[in-house]
């Protein structure tokens, strides 16, 4: 596994851990609200960034 995915990856399970935390200790209360657009982002940018990146090296690896 290259460096990238393996940051991607962490960067992920961060996210993830970030919305766990969220919804077990301050969803009743509806407290710290900024936690979800963050996690949110860190789930979601390193999956767009990996399917961004496998797209263009399948398209380079296509010959015309």
């Amino acid at each position: 596994m290259s460096a990238a995915a393996v940051a991607s990856v962490m960067i992920c399970s961060a996210g993830i851990g970030i919305l766990g935390w969220w919804a077990w200790a301050f969803r009743p209360f509806n407290h710290h609200m900024w936690m979800v657009p963050l996690g949110l982002a860190m789930v979601g940018t390193p999956v767009v960034v990996l399917f961004s990146i496998a797209a263009a090296s399948a398209t380079f690896a296509v010959k015309f």
